[in-house]
């Protein structure tokens, strides 16, 4: 990004909203829109995980309930046994609404995945 070059920009900081404020958004989105029978998936790490509980703890709140839950770990390959195993438990849960709270690299992973496994018919939210 030009901007990011510090000595043509110096000044120039970024910063992106906080998770929670990101979650806030996905539970008024999910309530718009009456979704309240959800997956969710996460990447492994901090940002994933913590970001699945957050949700997962204002869903229940606001009466969203969670269906299937899982995290991608940081081993994960498209179409592999563990992204498999996945995509059959999110095929088996009958949700039309699957939340993704993960980085590019696993969320990539993940979409890969999706596609291989030929998931249709879902509504997917992602988190930035």
């Amino acid at each position: 990004m030009v901007l990011g070059v510090k000595r043509v920009y110096p000044s120039f900081l970024r910063t992106i909203p906080s998770d929670d404020h990101q979650v806030e958004v996905l539970v008024l989105l999910l309530r718009r829109f009456r979704w309240d029978w959800i997956s969710v998936v996460g990447s492994e790490g901090d940002y994933g995980q913590l970001g699945v509980q957050a949700l997962e703890d204002q869903a229940r709140r606001q009466g969203i309930c969670i269906a299937f839950k899982d995290i991608v770990p940081f081993s994960a390959q498209p179409g592999d046994q563990r992204m498999q195993s996945m995509m059959g438990s999110l095929a088996l849960a009958r949700t039309t609404v699957v939340v993704v709270f993960s980085g590019r690299q696993l969320a990539r992973v993940f979409f890969e995945s999706v596609v291989l496994a030929n998931l249709t018919s879902k509504v997917w939210v992602a988190s930035e």
